[in-house]
């Protein structure tokens, strides 16, 4: 058996698996021990205390259809780190926030076009509407307004408007 914790029984009758160091009942301390230890001892370290069995093997799908290889392949150590290591990937910036006040301003617009033409006014004498702020590093065409970064602004000033090329 493994012996990891010392046996004892708690304030409430309980009594400590000495595998894990997990309380159980009297009544259900021996089915869980049985198991545990089972566990335990299941995938034993070497002296070194490292892992004596293998290591998880990968499946490769190339060497399968080729036949050149072996398609079952031992984990590089990199592979190893990897899964071990917590991903340090930092989570995607979003957009969401200059989405949303976009469309809350495209909205507001169009409540302003339909208030302006239900009091009798016509599309000609409509105010501009209101342009949205340009991202960093971008160009405003001036002619139609849009962004653009800087080489790519060039290239459509001059399809746009000539006047400004």
């Amino acid at each position: 058996t493994v012996n990891n914790f010392p046996a004892e029984t708690g304030a409430d009758g309980r009594i400590r698996c000495t595998a894990c160091g997990r309380f159980f009942a009297e009544d259900r301390i021996n089915i869980h021990m049985n198991i545990c230890c089972r566990l335990k001892q299941a995938r034993p370290k070497g002296v070194d205390g490292k892992d004596t069995q293998q290591p998880k093997r990968l499946y490769d799908g190339t060497a399968a259809r080729t036949g050149k290889r072996s398609r079952w392949g031992a984990r590089t150590q990199v592979q190893v780190e990897k899964s071990r290591s917590p991903n340090l990937k930092r989570p995607k910036q979003t957009k969401w926030r200059q989405q949303h006040e976009a469309f809350q301003r495209a909205i507001r617009e169009a409540r302003g076009m339909q208030r302006h033409l239900a009091n009798g006014g016509t599309y000609r004498n409509m105010p501009p509407p209101e342009r949205a702020p340009l991202a960093p590093g971008h160009v405003a065409c001036p002619k139609c307004g849009r962004g653009f970064r800087a080489a790519t602004a060039q290239q459509h000033i001059s399809k746009c408007h000539p006047r400004y090329a």
